[in-house]
């Protein structure tokens, strides 16, 4: 959409070739080891799901359930969502590429709340590209650490929510 890619030479190509890939690989694996070919999980479960409508069989939230549930879950570290994320929005500095990442991976998840069954598992594959942007937003911030007291707070939240948030982490894991 932005122009930095060929339509035509790079990316239905690319497309093109992962699709055969990806549908030879699930297709051999799964289809032997259920002994039942050709077999393609995935197009079974988008059909049932999407298609039949039966997802809801498993569940239903609301559609804010990603927003509002889900992902500060996953973040797991409040000041990344809360601060970070907006900072690297607001800063000029860091804003496009902040942009760039977060438009597409926020239209997929507006896209899977349309679904009535919703679970993390869905979602999960944004957690990178969220974590890529909340990491610009406290880039902005550590390295201002040394300009004014504001600052070097900010620093000190930085490093305690993140050793917060391992503790946490090291928690559920034990759980």
């Amino acid at each position: 959409l932005q122009g930095r890619a060929s339509l035509i030479n790079e990316v239905i190509p690319a497309g093109v070739l992962g699709v055969v890939i990806g549908l030879g690989v699930t297709v051999s694996v799964d289809s032997y080891f259920w002994q039942r070919f050709p077999l393609w999980p995935e197009w079974i479960g988008f059909v049932y799901n999407t298609i039949q409508g039966k997802s809801s069989d498993w569940g239903v939230s609301p559609w804010y359930f990603y927003f509002g549930n889900a992902i500060p879950r996953l973040l797991l570290n409040p000041i990344s969502w809360l601060l970070c994320i907006p900072l690297a929005l607001v800063n000029r500095a860091t804003r496009k590429t902040s942009l760039d990442i977060l438009i597409p991976l926020l239209a997929f998840v507006a896209i899977y709340s349309v679904l009535p069954h919703k679970e993390w598992r869905f979602i999960i594959y944004i957690i990178p590209g969220l974590t890529g942007v909340a990491a610009a937003g406290a880039s902005w911030i550590w390295t201002r650490r040394s300009k004014t007291l504001l600052y070097r707070l900010l620093s000190l939240g930085l490093v305690c929510s993140t050793l917060l948030s391992f503790a946490g982490s090291l928690g559920l894991l034990y759980i």
